[in-house]
C-alpha cells in the first residue's frame, strides 16, 4: 500500500516549531531531524499499520513513536493525514481537545 501524505495545518506548525527550537542550536541538526521525520511519515504511507490505534484521541487516530517524538495520524482511503508531531513529554490529551 502506498498512500499520499498530507499534513494538517497543526502538524505543519508542530514541525516548524520543533525545527526552530532545534535550529536555535544547530540548523544542520534541525534539518536532519526534519528529514528523518518526513522519511518516517513516508514510511507510514507505505505501512499505515505501523502505528498503534489510539481511540482515546479519536476514532481514527493512530500514533507512532520515532525517537522521543510522537507522530499522530489518520489513515484515509487514499492518504495518511499527519495530525501532530510532538515530543512525548507534551500534554498529549490537550492536543486533541476540541
Amino acid at each position: 500500500m502506498n498512500l499520499r501524505l498530507e499534513l494538517s495545518e497543526q502538524a505543519e506548525e508542530d514541525l516548524f516549531e520543533t525545527w526552530s527550537w532545534i535550529a536555535a542550536d544547530s540548523v544542520i541538526v534541525a534539518n536532519k531531524w526534519l528529514f528523518k521525520t518526513y522519511k518516517t511519515c513516508g514510511l507510514l504511507c507505505k505501512f499505515p499499520g505501523m502505528g498503534k490505534h489510539l481511540p482515546e484521541y479519536g476514532q481514527r487516530v493512530q500514533g507512532f513513536i520515532k525517537d522521543e517524538y510522537y507522530i499522530f495520524y489518520e489513515v484515509h482511503e487514499k492518504m495518511v493525514l499527519i495530525l501532530h508531531v510532538v515530543r512525548g513529554d507534551r500534554n498529549l490529551e490537550k492536543l486533541f481537545q476540541a
